[in-house]
Formats: C-alpha cells, structure tokens, sequence
C-alpha cells in the first residue's frame, strides 16, 4: 500500500492513497510531559494548550531530525503502518526546499523506517493537479500557462507552469507572508476590538475565524465601506453564556425612596440614570485630578529648584574646603545634618487634593449601585454612535432591551471588516510589517507578461495537496538506490523540486 504524507509546518496530514481523506491530521508539534506524581515522562503530538511546544520546522523547513522522527512515529502508529503492508511513500516538501531539510527527510524513511520506494513533490504543484489536471498536459499545449499559488505556513509561493506541463522555478516567486502571519494580524484585531471581552480567545478561535469567514475582496476600499454600513453583513459567533451570574456584596447601598420608586417602576431606566450621572460625576473628578497633577509637577519643579541652590552655596576659598567640596561632590551627604531636614520637610508639604470630597463620595456610591444592581454590565453602553461600537456591538441598543439579550450580545463577537482585512495582507503586505510588493505583482512577475488567467480555487485547500499527491504520477527513489547515490539524490519530475539550482 503506498501511504500519502503532506509534511506541513502547519499541519501535518497522513492517509493510505486509497482513502479520499486523510486519517491522521494534527499539528506538527511535540509537548514532552513530566508526571510530578510519577515523575514518567510522556510525549504528546499535535496541539496542547497553555504548553510550549516544539517543532522541526524552521521557516518552513526541516531541520530537527529528531522531532520529525516522532511526529512521523505518530503518523505512522495510527495508520496502523507495518513493514508488510508499506510499500511506497509519497511526502510532499514546500518549493525550492534546500537539500539538507530534503535529506534528513530521506534518511528517515530509508534508515529509520525501511522505506521501500520514496517519491516527494511540492505542495503547490500537486494541489494544482488535483484541481486543474489539465495544466499538465502530455503533449504541449500553445498559449497555455498555468501559475500555482500556495499560501503556506510561513510563506506564500508562486510557482508558473509553462506550456509543456513542466513548472519553471526559474521564474517562481517568495512572498514572506503566511498563515502564521494572518492568523497573528486576526489575533491582534479581535483582541483590540474586544479588549473587555469575558471569555477568553484561544488559538484555534482565530483560525476558526480565518477560516470560515475571511475571504479576498474584489475592491478592498468598497468592500469595507459596504460592512460598515451595513449590520446586516456581519458574521455573529456567539460565545457560550452562563445561566447564573453571583457577586459578593460587602455592604448593600440603601436606596432612598425616589431610587426604590425608580427601580420599582423602570429598573433599565434607572441604571441608565446611574451611568449618566457616574459618568459626568468621573469626567469632573478626571478634570480636577489632571489641573492638580500639573500644579504639584510646577510646585514640584520650584522645591527642586530651591533645594539645589541652598545644596550649591559657596564655602570659604581655602585648602581645606576646597577638598570638602571635591569630597561632597563624589558622596552624597545629604541628610546627615539637621538644618537639612528642616529645609526638605518645609519645602515637600503636600498641597490639599482639589476633588471635593462630596464627589468622592457620589462617585464611590454610585459605583457600589451599580455593582449591586447591574454586575454583569449589560446597561453600561457606551457611546452607541461610534464606529467601533456599530463594528463591535452591531446597531445602537434601545433603552427598553430586555436583559436576557443584553447578555447574549455581551457574550458575542461580530466579525465585520476583519474579514477582508487579513487576506489583504497578501495583496498589501504592509498591513502585517513585510516591506514586499504583494501577491498580485507576484503572479505578474512569474508569468512575465499580463496572461489572461483563469482563476481558480482549491476545492479543499487544506487536503488538495494530499490528495493530489495521492493521484498523481509521481516519480519514485528505491531504497537500493538511495544507498547507492546517497541522501539528496532524486528524480526529476513535474511535481517535484529540481534536481540543480
């Protein structure tokens, strides 16, 4: 049986070639776990939150011989993968890998695990067959040209395809802009939305995000004034909401008779009153605070100012204060004498705080109200009339909202102009701090002329490369002749690296 290995950094993919899908999918890191109770050590492959896991990648390449033994052992231990029933091996590497990540690989599977047959190809190119079989005709076909692009882990790469079927890695293009890199920039504009959100964003809520609900826009500039002014466009994930909710109060608040009416007749209304009102009294309090912050900075300044000078008098002109001054110049003394500290202690009075007190105390009141009869913050709306609030909150929420929704819409993220901003990054490379020119100039460069291009996108890009390495004809390296000519040997091939750079 031939097993199919699509070795991704950022995903690791194994099946027999006569499966459609395959078996084993899982992140290509190793966690080595210690028991403190038994003190037995384990090792765990794929994705283990909150642990630091390690991988055999390096920017995309192998380079641990070590960690990609292990996490090949998984692969093949859940294949159920035996010397009797493994007779070929198809892998796939990512273009223009350089020979020595190419020989570790080969040396793996000829040494470690017996290998029969080896063949390895791009990625790219064997998720171009699989979609578009044409594109690598048997007999050259005229004004045909077909360019594979593949947005990989670290990096995205272009590689053209001329006429005669045969991928020309001359012309191939780099762009250092991948899923790691757009699955950070998601990562930075959810949690800068959503900065006071209650639950907290694992890794695998932004890859769900990219994934289901990003996708490139035919004008960037138009596509994002259409989800700004349009609630309708946004895509809602709503986040798991508890049934309950206690808070601890120390001290309850005793309402006067017009706030129990007021509660009792419109409890929304009333919250609402109490935001206002703390909101007004916090802006006041805010006002006082900074004025007085830069009196005692100018207060400040002039003690300073007058302490330095009384510490800088002159001494009489003579040998032995001459060498009191060098000797005070290198040692600080201060202190030591009594005049001193009466000089500090008349200059570092502090002026009395401005905030009036009744303030203090309407604000810490109003706090302990709002603590007591709003915990969960479902009435503290901010101003609804913001952009960020029509991206973050949807449209304005009434006065009379109920709380039950309130709290539904606490507990969601809508995703609005994110959508069309991470794939962007590939067409502007900016927006993630990569100084390159963008995915479209690529493809232009590759092909070397403005071909018309019909575009097409992988039916699965996730799994295409697997299983167009599973149909494809590919070329294959015995173990005999591995032996024979060494590690970095192989045939050339439509699906694979070159042979020479």
């Amino acid at each position: 049986m031939t097993a199919v290995i699509d070795n991704g950094s950022g995903l690791f993919k194994a099946g027999w070639a006569t499966d459609d899908a395959p078996i084993v999918m899982t992140d290509p890191t190793v966690n080595k776990l210690r028991d403190r109770h038994t003190a037995v050590n384990t090792v765990h492959v794929g994705y283990l939150g909150g642990q630091r896991a390690r991988t055999p990648f390096d920017d995309g390449v192998v380079i641990s011989s070590d960690l990609m033994e292990t996490i090949f052992d998984y692969g093949f231990i859940n294949l159920g993968a035996t010397p009797d029933n493994l007779e070929r091996v198809v892998l796939t590497e990512p273009a223009t890998n350089p020979p020595l990540s190419r020989a570790i690989v080969q040396e793996l599977m000829y040494e470690a695990y017996n290998v029969p047959e080896l063949a390895i190809g791009v990625d790219g190119l064997l998720s171009l067959y699989r979609n578009a079989p044409n594109a690598f005709p048997a007999t050259p076909t005229p004004n045909h040209m077909a360019v594979a692009v593949s947005v990989g882990h670290s990096s995205t790469t272009v590689i053209p395809v001329d006429p005669s079927g045969s991928p020309d890695f001359s012309a191939a293009q780099r762009l250092s802009v991948g899923w790691e890199k757009l699955h950070g920039y998601m990562q930075h504009l959810v949690q800068t939305k959503y900065w006071d959100f209650p639950h907290i964003f694992g890794f695998r809520d932004h890859e769900d995000f990219i994934r289901h609900h990003c996708y490139v826009a035919q004008s960037f500039p138009a596509e994002l004034h259409r989800l700004l002014a349009d609630p309708a466009a946004d895509v809602v994930v709503q986040y798991p909401v508890t049934s309950t909710h206690t808070q601890a109060i120390l001290e309850r608040v005793t309402l006067t008779a017009e706030e129990q009416a007021k509660l009792a007749a419109d409890r929304p209304k009333w919250i609402a009153e109490l935001v206002s009102a703390r909101a007004k009294l916090a802006e006041k309090a805010n006002r006082q605070s900074a004025g007085s912050a830069a009196r005692k900075k100018s207060e400040t300044a002039t003690r300073m100012r007058v302490m330095a000078s009384l510490l800088d008098e002159d001494e009489e002109d003579t040998g032995k204060g001459r060498r009191r001054k060098r000797a005070r110049a290198t040692e600080d003394r201060f202190g030591d004498d009594t005049a001193g500290w009466q000089v500090y202690t008349s200059l570092s009075k502090d002026s009395p705080d401005d905030i009036d007190d009744d303030a203090s105390a309407a604000l810490a009141r109003l706090d302990r109200l709002l603590a007591e009869y709003d915990p969960l913050r479902l009435h503290r709306v901010r101003d609804q009339t913001t952009v960020l609030h029509r991206l973050s909150r949807g449209a304005p929420i009434a006065p009379d909202t109920p709380d039950d929704e309130r709290f539904l819409r606490a507990h969601q993220v809508r995703l609005n102009v994110e959508r069309v901003r991470v794939p962007e990054a590939l067409f502007h490379p900016s927006l993630v701090g990569v100084d390159e020119a963008g995915l479209q100039d690529l493809v232009l460069s590759a092909v070397q002329a403005a071909f018309s291009l019909d575009v097409r996108r992988a039916a699965d890009p996730v799994v295409d490369a697997w299983r167009g390495a599973a149909t494809a004809p590919v070329a294959y390296v015995s173990r005999a002749e591995y032996f024979e000519h060494g590690a970095g040997w192989f045939r050339d091939h439509r699906f694979g690296n070159p042979a020479e750079w």
